[in-house]
């Protein structure tokens, strides 16, 4: 059996070993006087349970084999009353029925906030106390249901346990008085002098013991021998017998005695009754106890009392008696430390009462009881340390959540609800700011008179707030209307705030200014609608003026249909240019680690080269969309090529055979690639990698003409395809430059490259 003092066992059950031992730590370092054994299994928690002593079981809910509800009901076939807490991940109203269904004594959701554990350490702690509490209740009744005299308990001034006896006494069965008030055993008249005379002296010196009437079922009376005694739980202890056959009065006496000793020491009271006029008293076993004696060791005088009361509070509890005894208070009360066998201090509550005087009114004959407060004190001054910690802690919060308020990158407002509606009770200045108000101009405010009349009928007449304060507020569009009567578009994101009783009470609105990615929005659309047009409007003629061209091939032989069909498919090439840019935007989808020697090579293949040559030299690798990358690098090779001019470089010598096979590249270590044409060089820089030509060059005066859209000096280009190189790089945030390649044609550099250590 425990006892509060005692170590407690707990068995923690889940299937996480990990999780298991770290629950186990947290739990053994907020109370010292557990000890975590664990199980990976409900079924190794059966096997622990059969052969070990369990104060508690901890147990999670979704475990392989038996779940948590299962384990808990195989657990109460052998132990129906050992606590059982059900601490799980997986949290729901059916689950949380179930375990209650299934007799489970708590129910918690798992948490990662280290608080989550001080809470299932107190709920453990809550737990173990009630079944020992319960247990020697239980202890105590079995006994007192055999007593012959009439034995009651009251809680709340309710009948929570009544004998046979006691209700014979009143003419009714155990089970009709139950949660009956006590005021159904007394007649009219006496109830009044129960409640003005005989309760308050229980409450002020914890007993009382006297004659009443009692009122029985069948409206007859008699007089009741009737003791009081108020245990440390607060429930009250009722003694009764009838004394209207007064020869029985002596014995009866001796067993109301008995009884009430019973009852005392079930409620772990010190006792002590004092001779005033020789300073004899007598202690009771329980007393002595307290303070680490048996009563054998204690002197029954004064004496044994007074030398152990700590020097500090004697002069307290002196004086507290002196008014006592002197009739200016109606009981005795102090709280004093008293030294303990070991030397050590243990607090005491006092509580006593002058119970006889002489005729000259001097006390003769005092009784009273002691209460270890100990632990109480000790609870109340580390309540005190963390009530300090806890203001200090709140203050610091305070001047943080003002500062994160304040210096927050969005708009932000505080509301209190008013007849149901929102008002500003806080924001903070980017809020009063983007709408062209002061902060004091906003505060006092209500929250819809910063709204446009659509966002105004979302937030009041469609329930927006009311779903707000209910936590059901997510992200919604709304517009806020500023003092000049401009619109703010903004994404709105709110939560509910709370009193100490959780009730709501207003809410903390965020507010994201999202009115330039809504123009942008618009902006893309509108792009949408155009390149549709391009895609549909402009390719149906010219696909139909295509194939007309082709039916008049076959008819005749003409130059001009020669001349035409070029130009329908330049007409093709500037159209797949125009929505190649105008649909990659400045954005890249996904960075990946990218091979640039790989990517090159693939590049090469996919552009018509010609006898142009390839020399690769870079072995690294960036972060970048693989796809647009594709398109910076190809549109890079295609320039050269276009651009490139045998002409400026020597021609080659007849007699000199040339590679007359595939002009493309092939994949290899290589470097180089080729025929008689363009040499295209790609190579590495400090922060990133160049693509040069071996061609005629940019004009310095044209460099950064060559990136407009539209621009070419070749007949054979649309203008666009620098254009993309330029939006590619600068989407993924790198810069690009043209300057005078090593062999006098144009280099193209790109660098604030992130390169990928491999």
């Amino acid at each position: 059996m425990s006892t509060l003092s005692d170590t407690i066992r707990l068995l923690h059950v889940d299937d996480e070993p990990e999780f298991a031992e770290t629950t186990a730590a947290l739990l053994e370092r907020e109370n010292e006087r557990f000890t975590v054994e664990t199980a990976a299994s409900a079924s190794e928690g059966l096997d622990h349970v059969a052969t070990n002593h369990v104060d508690c079981i901890v147990s999670d809910y979704d475990m392989p084999g038996l779940n948590g509800i299962e384990f808990l009901e195989a657990v109460r076939e052998e132990n129906p009353d050992v606590p059982f807490i059900l601490f799980t991940g997986k949290g729901s109203e059916e689950v949380a029925s179930d375990a209650i269904s299934a007799g489970v004594t708590d129910y918690l959701q798992k948490g990662s906030a280290a608080s989550q554990y001080a809470v299932l350490a107190n709920r453990i702690r809550n737990a173990v106390e009630g079944f020992t509490a319960k247990r020697e209740r239980r202890r105590h009744l079995d006994a007192i249901e055999t007593a012959q005299e009439g034995i009651s308990i009251l809680d709340d001034g309710r009948f929570i346990y009544v004998n046979q006896a006691y209700a014979d006494l009143y003419g009714y069965e155990p089970a009709e008085m139950i949660d009956e008030h006590w005021e159904l055993i007394y007649p009219d008249g006496e109830v009044a002098a129960v409640r003005e005379e005989v309760l308050p002296t229980v409450a002020e010196t914890g007993t009382w013991h006297g004659e009443t009437t009692g009122l029985r079922a069948d409206g007859s009376t008699f007089v009741e021998d009737h003791t009081l005694a108020r245990t440390e739980g607060g429930e009250l202890v009722c003694t009764v017998r009838d004394v209207t056959e007064r020869e029985e009065r002596e014995k009866r006496l001796e067993r109301t005695t008995a009884r009430l000793e019973l009852a005392v020491e079930g409620a772990n009271l010190g006792v002590w009754d004092w001779d005033m006029r020789t300073d004899e008293v007598q202690y009771n076993e329980k007393w002595a106890e307290m303070i680490g004696h048996t009563v054998a060791e204690i002197e029954p005088h004064l004496d044994a009392w007074e030398t152990r009361v700590h020097p500090d509070d004697l002069d307290d509890v002196e004086a507290a008696l002196e008014a006592h005894i002197d009739g200016e208070t109606p009981y005795y009360d102090c709280e004093h430390r008293m030294r303990t066998a070991d030397g050590g201090w243990k607090w005491i509550r006092d509580i006593g009462t002058v119970v006889e005087r002489d005729d000259a009114g001097e006390p003769v004959r005092a009784v009273g009881i002691h209460l270890d407060v100990t632990e109480q004190k000790e609870r109340e001054r580390e309540l005190d340390r963390r009530t300090e910690s806890l203001e200090e802690l709140t203050t610091e919060l305070e001047e943080q959540y003002r500062y994160f308020f304040e210096q927050a990158p969005v708009m932000a407002a505080v509301t209190r609800v008013e007849d149901g509606k929102p008002v500003v009770e806080d924001c903070n200045q980017l809020f009063a700011e983007t709408l062209g108000y002061s902060k004091e101009d906003v505060l006092g405010r209500g929250l819809a008179e910063f709204y446009t009349a659509e966002s105004r009928r979302e937030l009041l007449r469609e329930g927006g707030y009311e779903r707000a304060l209910n936590g059901e507020f997510l992200r919604e569009d709304r517009e806020l209307r500023t003092a000049d009567g401009e619109t703010v578009e903004v994404l709105l994101r709110a939560v509910p705030r709370h009193d100490a009783r959780t009730n709501a009470v207003g809410t903390l609105a965020f507010y994201i200014d999202v009115s330039e990615r809504k123009e942008l929005e618009r902006e893309k659309n509108r792009l949408e609608e155009f390149t549709s047009i391009v895609s549909h409007d402009l390719r149906n003629p010219l696909n139909v003026a295509a194939g007309r061209v082709d039916l008049a091939r076959d008819e005749c032989d003409s130059d001009h249909l020669e001349n035409a069909a070029d130009a329908l498919e330049r007409m093709e090439e500037l159209i797949d240019d125009l929505l190649r840019l105008a649909r990659s935007g400045d954005h890249v989808d996904g960075a990946v680690p990218i091979d640039l020697e790989a990517a090159v090579q693939n590049c090469w293949r996919n552009v018509e080269t010609t006898d142009a040559t390839l020399v690769a030299g870079i072995e690294r690798t960036i972060r970048a969309d693989r796809s647009r990358m594709s398109q910076l690098f190809e549109n890079l090779f295609r320039n050269s090529v276009e651009h490139g001019s045998t002409s400026s470089r020597p021609q080659a010598d007849d007699s000199v055979e040339h590679d007359s096979t595939s002009s493309r590249a092939e994949p290899g270590d290589g470097v180089e690639h080729g025929g008689t044409g363009v040499t295209v060089t790609v190579g590495e820089l400090d922060d990133g990698f160049f693509v040069e030509d071996d061609g005629p060059g940019i004009p310095e005066d044209v460099r950064e003409d060559v990136f407009e859209a539209g621009y070419s000096t070749s007949t054979e280009g649309t203008g666009f395809g620098l254009s993309i190189v330029r939006q590619v790089a600068e989407a993924h945030g790198w810069t690009i430059r043209v300057t005078d390649g090593s062999e006098g044609g144009a280099r193209f550099e790109i660098t604030d490259v992130e390169f990928v250590e491999t």
